[in-house]
């Protein structure tokens, strides 16, 4: 089944204006007469949703935690070549966190992992057209996730994760005709919090890492593709990631904050893509390292608006975005420590960035695109130390940001 295409545009739109993408009604997430079908409809309304995991001890050999809170959640896979088409409307209005813990004063390998989504839906076919409509709503609440983890002498290794999502929608096929139609919007205060806290304790490996990503949808798929998208949120979003020591090896810390993020890659045929994002929201992406002596450190932080990409290895590519961005996009790499060899911090913001590859030399790409970003944007970097071999600061922010590549694949 071929990808459908993009009705004609015969009018030039106004230099201050953006084209109008309005995705409702193009169809790109229905197929013709499929085999099976998929209607899920899920309201969480009031409620709280609760996960914690947690270990405690003076000395272990080794320990881990995991917490998982999910608001709504489905998923929908097909092994045979039967063709799907999916319906899917999900919407949360309540709190959901998940924390996971471990405190102790000596142990070997601890990994803490938390993980806290609003609504999330997973869609899977093998060799066989899918299509899916999907709506997705979080309202005013909190949705967060927490990995602490404690040592008061000594830690061989310790290992945090945190991940959040408001709503997340996936979608992957193999050699046949995917297509995906999504909506969301979030009104929720969305954080991913992880902390390593052994100030007075040695901890050889100490790693990070924070991940929030507010509304999300992704697509692959190995034939033609199309993934058209409105996303929307005005909710505060907060990734950090906070490791203290009194000396280690190696230290990573990495904290990434996204509003909104839409990704597609088809490996194969015609790839269709259109976005329109907005972002009212305040976002903050924190990596925080103070790891007293060290061998390597490394500290990164990133904080994006609106995201959108788009790679297709196939025949042609056509993409048009629009975003806009009118909240407080800030990233901050701080490194504090004592003696040592090298420490890296990084920091990037980005109000609005897009992006789109056509890996065929004789191929066709269409591309338009129309960001507007109104909200403050900036980027810090900082090394602090006693003595060291090397201290590396980079920083970069940009309102607006876009790439667009065609050429022969690796």
């Amino acid at each position: 089944m071929s990808a459908p295409t993009f009705a004609a545009d015969t009018t030039e739109p106004e230099q201050t204006a953006p084209r109008d993408v309005s995705l409702r009604g193009d169809g790109w997430g229905w197929i013709d007469a499929p085999i099976a079908s998929v209607d899920n409809d899920q309201q969480s309304s009031g409620g709280n949703v609760w996960g914690y995991s947690g270990n405690e001890a003076d000395a272990a050999l080794a320990a881990s935690s995991a917490g998982v809170a999910l608001g709504n959640t489905a998923s929908a896979t097909v092994t045979e070549d039967v063709s799907v088409q999916i319906e899917n409307i999900q919407a949360l209005d309540g709190n959901v966190e998940s924390n996971a813990e471990g405190y102790f004063g000596e142990a070997g390998p601890v990994s803490t992992n938390a993980t806290a989504y609003g609504n999330s839906f997973t869609a899977e076919s093998e060799n066989a057209d899918i299509g899916m409509v999907s709506e997705q709503t979080a309202g005013a609440g909190i949705i967060q996730s927490r990995a602490l983890i404690e040592a008061a002498d000594y830690a061989q290794s310790a290992a945090g994760s945190a991940t959040t999502g408001a709503n997340t929608v996936s979608l992957g096929a193999g050699q046949a005709y995917a297509g995906l139609e999504a909506y969301q919007s979030n009104s929720a205060e969305v954080a991913a919090t992880v902390d390593i806290l052994a100030p007075q304790a040695d901890v050889p490996v100490a790693v990070g890492t924070a991940i929030a990503v507010i509304n999300n949808a992704d697509l692959g798929a190995q034939g033609d593709a199309a993934l058209a998208a409105a996303q929307d949120n005005s909710g505060a979003g907060t990734a950090r990631t906070r490791i203290q020591a009194d000396g280690t090896i190696a230290s990573v810390g990495t904290a990434i904050i996204t509003g909104n993020n839409l990704n597609m890659i088809n490996e194969g045929g015609v790839g269709m893509f259109a976005a329109e994002q907005n972002n009212s929201g305040d976002l903050m992406g924190q990596s925080l390292l103070d790891v007293g002596l060290f061998g390597e450190a490394t500290s990164t932080a990133a904080a994006i608006g609106n995201n959108a990409s788009s790679t297709t290895t196939g025949s042609s590519a056509d993409i048009q975005t629009v975003q806009n961005n009118s909240g407080a996009v800030i990233a901050q790499a701080l490194f504090t420590g004592g003696s040592g060899m090298a420490a890296t911090s990084t920091a990037t913001a980005y109000g609005n960035a897009a992006g789109g590859a056509l890996c065929n030399c004789d191929g066709d790409m269409s591309a338009y695109n129309h960001q507007t970003n109104s909200g403050p944007v900036r980027a810090h970097t900082y090394n602090l130390a006693n003595d060291a071999g090397v201290l590396t600061a980079t920083s970069v922010a940009a309102g607006n940001t876009a790439t667009y590549t065609v050429g022969s694949p690796d």
